[in-house]
Formats: C-alpha cells, structure tokens, sequence
C-alpha cells in the first residue's frame, strides 16, 4: 500500500465518521401549512422531573377543542400515545428551541416535553393553546 493509498483511506473514514455524526445531530421536524399537525422530538418526564428514557420522534396533531393527540412509533406497538394539553412553554430553551411541556388529559401520570425549532409554525399554534 503505498503512502497516497493509505491518505485516501484515511480520508474516507474520516469524512464517513463526519458524516455519521451530522446524521445523529439532526432532528426530525415537519409541520403542516395550518400548524395544527407536525412531526418534532419529545421526551417523557415523571412526576418529580427526572426524564423517563431519551428523546423521541412523535407525530402530533391539534385537535378540535384544544388538546394535542400523539403518537410514537416503536417496534412493540405505539408507545407513548395519548391525549396531551400544553402547561407551559420553557423560558429558557436552548438556543433556536422552542420547548413546551404537556400534561395527560386523562390521567396524572407523566408528562411530555416536546422540542422543536424556534422557527416553526406549530410554535405560534402551541402558543395559542397555552393561552386558552
């Protein structure tokens, strides 16, 4: 192997590496023209506020009167889904965040921080829900 191979190689796996690394940084985000559907990441967090496991792609949807449908999907079914309402937004995000926490309608059980772009169109819909 000459000295221009091995430069090659190591070339390619490091820009293979940089690449595997961008794609873990990523977030999935999509929001629908109207804001009342999207797609961003959410985690579970008990009672106490100590998280319940990582974050994870849910799909969202408003409904009529004002609560928040969502849904994850697992390999073991759809974990995660339930009936939400928005409690609070996060005065203090990360920078170009926005993060809301949600409530169960139903039961008092865990609740949901949900994380998007501050840019986003179902940031003002979240919004509105907040105020109601």
């Amino acid at each position: 192997m000459t000295g221009s191979d091995l430069l090659t190689l190591i070339g390619v796996v490091v820009l293979g590496g940089a690449l595997i690394w961008v794609a873990f940084r990523m977030e999935p985000h999509w929001v629908s023209k109207d804001g009342q559907r999207f797609i961003c990441r959410a985690q579970l967090i008990d009672d106490h506020g100590n998280t319940q496991g990582r974050w994870h792609e849910y799909r969202f949807r408003v409904t009529e009167d004002g609560e928040i449908a969502a849904s994850r999907r697992s390999f073991v079914g759809r974990a995660g889904t339930g009936i939400w309402r928005v409690a609070a937004r996060s005065p203090d995000p990360p920078r170009r965040k926005a993060v809301f926490l949600l409530r169960p309608v139903h039961d008092a059980g865990s609740m949901m921080a949900v994380r998007m772009p501050a840019s986003s169109r179902a940031v003002d819909s979240l919004d509105d829900l907040l105020n109601v």
